[in-house]
């Protein structure tokens, strides 16, 4: 039988097999060998030998408690574990704050009757308190000022029941909020209306009108605003109830 020559591609596969397995068991002994000075340099340094006499003195210093005497250490150390807790108990009934809880533990029928009554007669209300006359006379006094205009808002301020006046823009409908709902008028705003109304809140505020959100209070009105020259300006004007104006207070 002749036996097969191998190719030239399984030479390079056993060539490359072979050195794999050489450089792996190379790699191997460096470990143990690194391995091997580590634990000879930690004996050395950390560890320390000790002689035979050292080791024999060290020995000696250490107490050697016998069998019975440490079982009476813990028969003492069980006895007082028990006892303890009876003695804190006294210090505690030593306060007389809890003395006093004590022997009130069963209060008479007396003092329960005194405290019925006590209960029954105190004033209880849920019903928030009156403002003080102080405090009427200021929100009394939150009117709006003299010379006040708003052009064509006004003629929507009249009505005690419009809540909310809104304008989305110039040239577009305002909108009101009466009775809870909302309403489109018939009245229309152009851009110079828009700049007069946030102009006198600006005047009686003393808050100046820039491009952005615009907010001031006067009197009784609130007025949110989006300034923009681009797309126009926008406002939403609020009637503020006497409780709103007090929370602000």
């Amino acid at each position: 039988m002749e036996l097969k020559q191998p190719n030239a591609e399984s030479r390079i596969i056993f060539l490359k097999k072979f050195t794999e397995e050489l450089i792996i068991s190379f790699l191997e002994e460096e470990q143990i060998k690194k391995e091997i000075k580590i634990e000879k340099l930690r004996k050395e340094f950390i560890e320390p030998n000790i002689s035979p006499e050292q080791a024999f003195r060290k020995i000696i210093r250490t107490p050697v408690v016998p069998a019975h005497i440490s079982e009476k250490k813990e028969i003492k150390q069980a006895i007082f574990k028990n006892v303890l807790p009876k003695k804190t108990e006294k210090k505690l009934y030593a306060n007389p704050l809890i003395q006093r809880m004590v022997i009130n533990k069963y209060p008479n029928k007396l003092s329960l009757n005194k405290e019925k009554s006590i209960l029954m007669y105190q004033p209880f209300s849920i019903y928030p308190k009156e403002p003080s006359p102080l405090q009427t006379f200021e929100l009394e006094s939150q009117q709006r000022p003299e010379g006040f205009n708003l052009g064509k808002v006004d003629l929507l301020l009249k009505d005690p029941l419009i809540k909310i006046i809104e304008c989305e823009g110039p040239d577009k409908e305002l909108i009101i909020k009466k009775n809870g709902r909302m309403y489109t008028t018939k009245i229309i705003m152009n851009p110079a209306e828009i700049k007069e109304v946030l102009d006198s809140f600006s005047k009686e505020a003393r808050i100046p009108v820039i491009i952005g959100v615009f907010k001031a209070v006067v009197g009784d009105l609130m007025i949110s605003a989006l300034v923009s020259d681009v797309v126009g300006s926008k406002f939403i004007i609020t009637k503020m109830s006497q409780y709103s104006l007090l929370k602000q207070k």
